[in-house]
């Protein structure tokens, strides 16, 4: 994937858009989250059962105002890993999630998507996806590791008709390309022969729905 220099004025007007986007988007897209929550909640009366949820995002104010918004809702519930996470408090948060059944959910930015374990959550949530398909495989593997137990549901949040919405189709139709590569079985005469199947993305032109399931 190109990348545009820092430096070029169109990477900084994308930049400013996407903050801008990502501070408009977030409130509705925590609103349906909290939702999420509520649904669990009467669903599993044991806490145990209970779904635990990691949530992506890239600005600090949008991790704010999420974090903000589910506190409000569900008090001392929700942890964060982010740049401004210090190292010796690195862990500990991983396992307060993993063990501290009062903690629900874990809001991640790119700081948290290597290195880290959270078998515990079985639900992830992209509020503000990365350019990098890669580093959204990276995110989802942090659920999806050596000692899961539980299905994993995976969601990304697009706003339609947006600069959110082109992203979000170009990254999944990157992420399934990368996908067919990576896991192409042993061809057999058969299989040559078959028609390959095309990814389900939206077509050209087409706008995107604001929750997308992986």
């Amino acid at each position: 994937m190109a990348r545009i220099p820092k430096d070029r004025s169109d990477f900084q007007e994308i930049a400013r858009v996407r903050r801008n986007l990502g501070d408009v988007k977030a409130p509705y897209a925590t609103a349906a989250l909290i939702e999420e929550l509520r649904q669990w909640e009467l669903a599993f009366m044991d806490t145990q059962e209970r779904p635990k949820m990691v949530i992506f995002a890239h600005h600090k104010s949008v991790i704010e105002t999420i974090k903000a918004q589910i506190e409000a809702v569900f008090p001392g519930s929700v942890l964060t890993f982010d740049g401004s996470t210090k190292s010796r408090k690195c862990q500990p948060t991983v396992d307060a999630l993993q063990q501290d059944e009062s903690k629900r959910v874990m809001i991640l930015s790119r700081s948290g998507i290597k290195g880290i374990t959270l078998i515990r959550a079985n639900v992830m949530r992209t509020v503000e996806p990365d350019w990098n398909p890669a580093d959204m495989i990276q995110l989802e593997d942090r659920m999806w590791r050596t000692g899961h137990t539980q299905n994993c549901d995976v969601g990304y949040m697009f706003i339609p008709g947006t600069l959110d919405g082109r992203m979000g189709k170009s990254i999944l139709t990157k992420m399934e390309s990368d996908e067919r590569t990576m896991n192409k079985p042993k061809l057999t005469l058969e299989a040559e022969q078959a028609t390959p199947a095309e990814p389900e993305v939206a077509p050209d032109g087409a706008d995107l729905p604001l929750f997308a399931s992986a």
